[in-house]
C-alpha cells in the first residue's frame, strides 16, 4: 500500500544508510523464462498494486529520498554522495567491464558471452565446483547486433552512452544501429544527445525501463502478455 511504502522510506532515511536502490514493481514475463512472480500475480491480483499506484510510489521514493539528501547520482540508486556508489556497479553497467560470477545464481559476462550459474540447487552447484568444472547452468553468446544492443542499453539505463566506448566495443556508431529510435526518443524528450553521447533526461530516467526497451530486439520481447493496466486491487479513490 502507499502507507506502508511511505513507512518503509521513512525507516530507510532514519536508518543511517549511505545509499539504496529503488525499483518500481513491473510484472512482465521477460528473459528466457517467466519468473514466479508472473504466475503469482495472475492468480492473486488483489495482492498487487495497480500500475498507476506503483508510479505514484516511485515518485514518492524519489521525492522523499532527495528531500532527505539522497540524490539519484546513478539511475535508481540514491546516495548521500557519489562515493557511496560501488565501483562494481559503475564498472559493469557504465564501463562494460568483464565480470566473473562466483556463487550460486551469480552471473558473469566475458566479452560477448553472458553466463548464469546454477541456481536454487546447492548440491548441484557444489558438485560442479568440486569436480573441477564450471558451475554454469546456461548462457548466451551475443552476435554483432545483440552486442550493440547490450552495450547501448546498459550504458543508457544506468549512466550514459559514451560514443567512444561504444565504438571501441562494437566497431559501430550508435546512430548507424539505432538512428530512427534515437530520433523518436529525442522527439519525446526522453533522451538528450551531444557530441560525446546520449543520456536519459529527467523524464526519461523516470521511465528508464520503458525507454531502453525500445532498443530491444523483437526476438526478446515478452512471449506472453504483461499484466493488464487494471490488474491489482484499487488502493486509491477518485
Amino acid at each position: 500500500t502507499l502507507e506502508n511504502w511511505v513507512h518503509s522510506l521513512e525507516e530507510a532515511i532514519a536508518s543511517g544508510a549511505d545509499a539504496w536502490q529503488l525499483y518500481r514493481l513491473r510484472i512482465a514475463p521477460c528473459g528466457d523464462r517467466p519468473g514466479g512472480v508472473v504466475r503469482h500475480a495472475s492468480k492473486n491480483p488483489d495482492q498487487y498494486s495497480t500500475v498507476d499506484q506503483t508510479l505514484v510510489m516511485k515518485m514518492l521514493g524519489i521525492e522523499m529520498s532527495e528531500r532527505a539528501g539522497f540524490l539519484q547520482h546513478y539511475t535508481r540508486i540514491f546516495a548521500r554522495g557519489p562515493e557511496h556508489i560501488s565501483y562494481y556497479l559503475h564498472d559493469v553497467n557504465a564501463r562494460l567491464s568483464d565480470v566473473i560470477g562466483i556463487g550460486i545464481s551469480s552471473w558473469g559476462n566475458i566479452k560477448n558471452t553472458y553466463l548464469l550459474n546454477i541456481g536454487n540447487d546447492f548440491p548441484k552447484y557444489f558438485e560442479a565446483v568440486e569436480g573441477g568444472g564450471f558451475a554454469v547452468d546456461r548462457g548466451m553468446v551475443r552476435n554483432a547486433d545483440e552486442e550493440a544492443r547490450h552495450a547501448f542499453i546498459l550504458q543508457l539505463k544506468n549512466w550514459k552512452v559514451d560514443y567512444g566506448l561504444f565504438q571501441s566495443r562494437t566497431g559501430r556508431n550508435p546512430r548507424d544501429c539505432f538512428g530512427d529510435t534515437i530520433d523518436k526518443m529525442l522527439e519525446l524528450r526522453l533522451i538528450s544527445e551531444d557530441e560525446e553521447g546520449i543520456a536519459l533526461t529527467e523524464r526519461g530516467r523516470f521511465y528508464a525501463d520503458q525507454v531502453v526497451a525500445q532498443f530491444t530486439s523483437a526476438e526478446f520481447f515478452p512471449s506472453t502478455d504483461s499484466r493488464p493496466e487494471t490488474l491489482g486491487s484499487s488502493q486509491l479513490t477518485a
